[in-house]
């Protein structure tokens, strides 16, 4: 399964829920539009079954940008394989995970 996502907007916050798999820059040519203006990004990965450094180097490069202008990406629903492979690159330690969407949205609405 290719990737696909859906995206929900609260004030200036943005949700992306991942779903399927990142195998190729391809698959996040709409994604990376999507994103380019925001600062204040949640990724749900719940739905996420896999990644490669494609995905991962996709992360990092919007984390960088986010806090660049000023916000964050933060990351929910991290489990199973993508879970695994954040820890063993060792860059579960850059992202701030939350447990839900809900603490997530919180997170952003208590640091304005």
């Amino acid at each position: 399964m290719a990737l696909t996502y859906s995206q929900n907007v609260f004030q200036d916050i943005a949700l992306f829920e991942l779903r399927g798999k990142i195998t190729s820059e391809s698959d996040l040519e709409q994604l990376v539009q999507e994103t380019a203006s925001k600062s204040k990004i949640i990724f749900n990965l719940r739905q996420l079954e896999q990644t490669n450094s494609t995905g991962i180097n996709f992360m990092i490069r919007t984390l960088t940008r986010c806090r660049i202008n000023g916000g964050e990406l933060l990351i929910t629903g991290l489990g199973g394989n993508v879970e695994k492979l954040f820890q063993l690159a060792k860059i579960d330690s850059l992202f701030t995970v939350k447990v839900s969407d809900d603490d997530a949205i919180n997170y952003f609405q208590q640091s304005n």
